[in-house]
């Protein structure tokens, strides 16, 4: 049986897929590296609390629980969520998710730490939502707190430039064949990539359809800028060390820790 779908909102059909497809990514050494950070700068805090932004199936903010942190995530993809919450019980992991869109997400908590990983910025992509984004970070944090988020790169994206790739996934239950067709326009730093996914289950049953991620490459100055206008300062940036290192050549993907100022 072969079906066909076109549907706007991102992961709303590969949620079921989306640990098998990023399975490569090493959350574990993001996890630590950020837990070191939050420790340096926040020496003498008890009990961190831990606001996870688009927190997907909810592997880093598993990971933040089971090391002791009081942990939230937020994301606007219900199917998402469900998975999340699920892992979370079934692990014991003590992390809780909710169905939200950040930029509407209110909370009468102040959080120690603000993450946003796997890009998720980049998913900004107007100069308001951007604006929204670090200013609700920043009112959810407490004084002095930290935000720490990952996004698309510039000069890496540009040097390297998006190209089409074919990708292929396997576990127990399924097969997927993932192609993605990038379009970068240069009048609004954004690349949208078409996910055309065909997955083939244990039954031999076959599934296609298609998603389209629109994605915002972002430069330094404009970064450093937004966050300063929402009361926060760029403490460190870079690639993944101990501590960050400011690239010698340009990623796709850099690492932003940000301290609340006001």
């Amino acid at each position: 049986m072969k079906i066909n779908k076109s549907l706007p909102q991102t992961f709303s059909l590969t949620a079921p897929f989306y640990d098998l497809i990023y399975q490569h990514r090493n959350v574990g050494k993001e996890v630590r590296f950020i837990i070191k950070h939050i420790h340096q700068r926040l020496p003498h805090t008890q009990r961190l609390s831990l606001l996870d932004i688009g927190s997907g199936t909810g592997t880093h903010a598993i990971l933040f629980g089971k090391q002791g942190f009081d942990v939230t995530g937020v994301d606007r993809s219900a199917e998402m969520v469900t998975i999340a919450n699920h892992k979370s019980l079934s692990q014991k992991a003590g992390a809780r998710f909710i169905h939200k869109d950040f930029l509407t997400f209110t909370s009468s908590t102040k959080y120690h730490v603000v993450a946003s990983l796997f890009d998720v910025v980049s998913y900004m992509t107007t100069n308001n939502d951007v604006r929204s984004f670090f200013t609700n970070a920043s009112t959810l944090l407490q004084n002095n707190g930290l935000l720490i988020f990952d996004c698309w790169y510039g000069p890496g994206v540009l040097l390297s430039r998006p190209k089409v790739m074919h990708q292929r996934y396997r576990n127990e239950k399924f097969t997927v064949h993932r192609k993605k067709t990038p379009t970068i326009s240069y009048q609004t730093n954004t690349v949208s990539v078409l996910h055309q996914l065909t997955v083939l289950d244990k039954l031999r049953e076959r599934k296609s359809f298609k998603e389209t991620h629109v994605m915002r490459y972002f430069f330094y100055p404009e970064l450093e800028g937004y966050l300063q206008l929402a009361g926060l300062k760029i403490i460190e940036w870079g690639v993944i060390g101990f501590p960050l290192r400011v690239p010698k050549n340009p990623p796709w993907s850099i690492y932003i820790v940000a301290q609340k100022t006001r």
